[in-house]
C-alpha cells in the first residue's frame, strides 16, 4: 500500500508575514474546500496576525495569533516583566540585509517553529472537527 493510498485530506497554509490563514479539502470530494475562518479570540476573519507571545522568560508560547496582539503590554509602566509579542519573524527567511530584519528577543528559528506548531494544532482540531471519521493526523 502506498503513502498516497493514505492521503484523505490536503491543507493548504498561507504563512504571510502579518496575517495567516489555511484552507482543507477532503480529497473525496473535489468541490468543497473549507477556509477557516475561527480562529483564538476571533471569528469570522480568513487570517489570523502571524504574532507569538512568550511568557517572560521566552520560553513558553502564552498565545498566537490575534491574541497575541491584545495582550500588548502598557507602554507607561516601564518596570512591568512581561514579554512583547513578536512580530515579523518571517523577514528573517528573505534575503533582506540583516539591518532590515527585526530584532527579536529569541531565534527566528524558534519564533517560527513555534507559530507553526501552534497553528498545526489548529489545523488538526479544525479538520478532525470537520471530518469526525479521520482519527490521526499524525502523519
Amino acid at each position: 500500500m502506498s503513502w498516497k493510498s493514505d492521503i484523505r485530506v490536503v491543507v493548504g497554509l498561507d504563512f504571510g508575514t502579518t496575517y495567516s490563514g489555511f484552507t482543507y479539502a477532503h480529497i473525496s470530494d473535489d468541490n468543497q474546500f473549507v477556509t477557516n475562518d475561527r480562529w483564538p479570540g476571533e471569528l469570522g476573519q480568513l487570517k489570523t496576525n502571524t504574532v507569538i507571545q512568550y511568557d517572560e522568560h521566552y520560553k513558553n508560547v502564552e498565545t498566537w495569533g490575534y491574541p497575541a496582539l491584545s495582550k500588548r503590554p502598557n507602554k507607561k509602566k516601564k518596570n512591568k516583566k512581561g514579554a512583547r509579542p513578536i512580530e515579523l519573524f518571517k523577514l528573517h527567511l528573505g534575503n533582506l540585509f540583516d539591518d532590515l530584519k527585526p530584532e527579536l528577543p529569541v531565534d527566528y528559528k524558534k519564533a517560527i517553529t513555534d507559530y507553526l506548531r501552534e497553528i498545526g494544532g489548529l489545523i488538526k482540531d479544525m479538520v478532525t472537527t470537520h471530518w469526525s471519521g479521520i482519527e490521526s493526523l499524525e502523519k
